[in-house]
């Protein structure tokens, strides 16, 4: 049994054949082209979807470099402070490591849980700092800042950030000082500051400055606020001619 098409061109003013036959195809094509439609659409939805995200993921870049970028400033701004602690005294326990040597070590109290191993042989100084955890992590001036005669003076200089509400010594700074024996018979005592950086999982000699330098303390807090410095590598033997 075949199905009869009726259309609008039927009638005694129809068109031609042809005519009807074709507007008969094009209704017959258009739930095709509906649906076309529709896949449009529907494309055009999940791209609004997809910029919608790209702009969430570009906000959340922007806030979080915004955050890198207050939390660089602090050190510019002040944020960092310093602290103070004794290389020496009443507060400290020393005991000989070598009675033949004289060689000794000095435990000092620092700061925030943190203390100082300050260690003597062969009349040379070293410091090592201990973590509030009993990590130790040795600075070994006499290799990094000096190889001649050294001596520790003053007290160290620790330079405290806030890190997630607490504070947290980032860097060290210690006075040296060293003995420059270049020159036969005629010694020359030169006072350095050893700056040290301090992270959880080392710390290490970064800079060492002229303490007798203009704004020198100023100079080395600016220097032990700069996280990203490399360690230093070990300097010249000056205790040979």
């Amino acid at each position: 049994m075949h199905r009869k098409v009726t259309c609008s061109c039927d009638g005694p003013s129809a068109p031609s054949l042809p005519f009807c036959r074709s507007s008969v195809r094009a209704r017959l094509r258009r739930p095709k082209a509906d649906a076309l439609h529709g896949l449009a659409r529907i494309a055009i939805y999940d791209n609004e979807i997809n910029r919608e995200k790209r702009m969430h993921i570009r906000l959340a870049c922007l806030t979080f470099i915004t955050m890198l970028a207050v939390a660089g400033s602090a050190a510019a701004n002040g944020k960092i402070t310093s602290q103070y602690s004794a290389l020496a005294g009443d507060s400290c326990i020393s005991h000989i490591d070598d009675a033949a040597t004289g060689a000794s070590t000095t435990e000092c109290p620092g700061v925030q849980g943190f203390r100082l191993l300050v260690s003597e042989d062969d009349e040379r100084s070293s410091v090592s700092v201990v973590t509030p955890d009993r990590r130790v992590f040795p600075l070994d001036y006499w290799d990094v800042v000096t190889r001649g005669f050294s001596s520790l003076t003053g007290k160290a200089e620790w330079r405290i950030a806030n890190v997630g509400g607490k504070a947290v010594p980032v860097a060290l700074i210690v006075r040296v000082n060293t003995v420059d024996q270049s020159a036969l018979g005629h010694p020359k005592r030169i006072p350095v500051l050893a700056i040290a950086k301090i992270t959880p999982a080392m710390a290490c000699v970064t800079h060492r400055l002229d303490a007798l330098a203009n704004n020198a303390s100023r100079q080395a807090r600016k220097l032990a606020d700069a996280a990203n410095a490399d360690c230093l590598a070990s300097p010249p033997d000056t205790n040979r001619p």
